[in-house]
């Protein structure tokens, strides 16, 4: 997601690093990731890790989402929580969205 305009033109997909702004003026997070599903960025999450713990603590799909959103982002959250070796903490998640 460096060159966010690119990310903008191919996708449609706005991307901001919140990490920098306030608490009460971020809308996605932290540190939020894309989720890329069928070349499409599908969804993202608000990320962070202590010690062997990953939290999610937030989580929302784009508009444009397929209706199977929700389950391509669980499974996205198994494969990376099996493959690096950690444990799972879920947090709030948006209305629009799930969690894993």
């Amino acid at each position: 997601m460096w060159h966010r305009p690119r990310t903008q033109r191919l996708f449609g997909f706005t991307h901001t690093l919140e990490a920098y702004k306030p608490t009460h003026r971020r809308i996605n997070g932290y540190y939020v990731c894309p989720l890329l599903a069928h070349d499409q960025l599908i969804a993202r999450a608000d990320l962070a890790r202590a010690g062997r713990t990953l939290t999610i603590h937030h989580t929302t799909t784009e508009p444009h989402a397929p209706p199977e959103a929700l389950d391509l982002f669980r499974q996205a959250c198994s494969r990376m929580i099996t493959k690096t070796g950690l444990n799972a903490s879920q947090g709030p998640h948006n209305p629009r969205a799930g969690h894993c």
